[in-house]
């Protein structure tokens, strides 16, 4: 009992991160319970149809451009932007704003550029009328872009200040104005695009109520040394997460040949696994990246050592939710889903899917834990590599799956490359340890 007080007080006073912990992923928790609502309405009025495929061929590679470029930007701003304020470099938040204002312009225009060729290739096996829907829609969605690179920043800015709740609330207001778009009116795929866009605008005003900005163009100094620094890091970060980017993208090239409303199942069929796997990382990455950095210094046995506790009960959690999920699954997707156009077929198809991708859930757990390991201990070259890896595992297995199980086969798929780039981070850092002690 005393042990157990010790360990609370511990987690909670300490520094009050663990609360910070806490209070992040009870938000993020009502923030995906609301978006899971958004995706029930969805799936009642539309059902697993070529209708809603438009929508999620649209929202496809402006979310890749979102996820790799911003999300790097983002990790490198923020340890950056605080060693520049311990520095009293006041010049380093103008310069960011300019970036972000570059970036955004940048990713606009690559979109631009591929949208058209790639929409091509997506909608090939689809009819003209939905090729044609696509075509139309897609600039729209350009929109987005320079909205969510400067939400982007605004939400690591707040959580400089620790202003961790406003950081991860703010999504909630897209999954609002869906459902209310949905609920006042009919629902037609103009209108989820245009709920997909006013959504992102509406988040941007609410992140600048609470993370106001002052850009003083005069006071631009591009080749500062802490900008310098950011360009660096910045580099081997976004080829990281621009290379194991496309393994979403890959999915979709082999699910789009099948068509009727396959595209649809995969995404739906990982709504509950990526649910569990984002309420979960949330909190290993928050931690877990200090907590390393830390273990510098101690003996390479003993960081192996608190490695291996930490993979352990990580990997005992996420088998907890893969079992859960294999068996409640079904249940919550006819809870969830099965309504309307959504009908038992689809129940059964979804499922399928749910099941192969909840295997991936411990080992992307792990997977985490190594990627932050890895960055703590300045060991980022490698991310590179394995990612690279990855994606040749994916094409690999996508293709040798799909025949067989169709759009199962491309979540067995993910599942095992979560699995196998794993174990490669693994080898290496073991290795890497070892290979020190034994200079040592």
């Amino acid at each position: 009992m005393g042990k157990l007080k010790f360990l609370s007080n511990g987690m909670f006073l300490r520094d009050g991160v663990y609360k910070n912990i806490a209070s992040v992923i009870i938000t993020v928790l009502i923030v995906k319970i609301l978006g899971l609502l958004k995706e029930v309405y969805i799936g009642n009025a539309f059902g697993m149809s070529e209708d809603l495929d438009i929508f999620f061929i649209l929202i496809l590679i402006p979310s890749f451009f979102k996820n790799v470029f911003l999300g790097a930007f983002k990790a490198v701003v923020i340890p950056n932007y605080i060693f520049a304020q311990k520095k009293g470099n006041l010049i380093f938040q103008n310069n960011i704003i300019l970036q972000t204002i570059i970036l955004g312009s940048i990713i606009t225009l690559g979109l631009f550029v591929c949208y058209t060729p790639i929409n091509t290739y997506l909608v090939r096996n689809y009819s003209n009328d939905i090729a044609s829907a696509v075509f139309e829609n897609q600039n729209l969605l350009l929109l987005c872009i320079p909205i969510w690179t400067f939400s982007s920043l605004l939400s690591g800015l707040l959580e400089i200040r620790k202003k961790f709740i406003v950081s991860a609330v703010y999504p909630i207001i897209t999954s609002i104005v869906f459902i209310s778009f949905l609920f006042f009116f009919e629902p037609t795929i103009d209108l989820l695009i245009q709920a997909f866009v006013i959504g992102s605008f509406l988040e941007l005003l609410l992140l600048l109520f609470f993370q106001p900005i002052k850009f003083v163009f005069k006071d631009i100094n591009l080749k500062d040394a802490d900008s310098i620094i950011l360009y660096k890091q910045f580099i081997p970060k976004l080829l990281a997460g621009l290379i194991i980017g496309f393994n979403p993208i890959v999915d979709q090239f082999f699910t789009s040949e099948i068509a009727d409303g396959a595209i649809s199942t995969l995404n739906y069929g990982n709504k509950f696994p990526a649910f569990a796997i984002t309420i979960l990382t949330l909190g290993i990455g928050n931690v877990i990246l200090p907590y390393f950095a830390r273990l510098k210094g101690i003996s390479n046995g003993q960081v192996m050592k608190k490695l291996n506790k930490i993979l352990i009960s990580l990997f005992i959690v996420g088998s907890f939710c893969t079992l859960f999920l294999t068996v409640f699954g079904k249940d919550l997707i006819i809870l969830f889903f099965q309504n309307g156009n959504f009908t038992s077929e689809d129940s059964e198809n979804v499922f399928l899917v749910l099941v192969m991708f909840s295997f991936q859930i411990p080992f992307y757990l792990l997977s985490i834990t190594l990627v932050r390991f890895l960055t703590a201990f300045n060991l980022n070259l490698f991310t590179v590599a394995s990612s690279s890896f990855m994606v040749v595992v994916n094409v690999i297995c996508n293709y040798l799956f799909i025949d067989k199980y169709g759009v199962s086969g491309i979540a067995l798929s993910t599942s095992i490359v979560i699995l196998v780039g794993f174990f490669i981070k693994y080898i290496y850092v073991f290795n890497k340890l070892k290979i020190k002690n034994q200079i040592i």
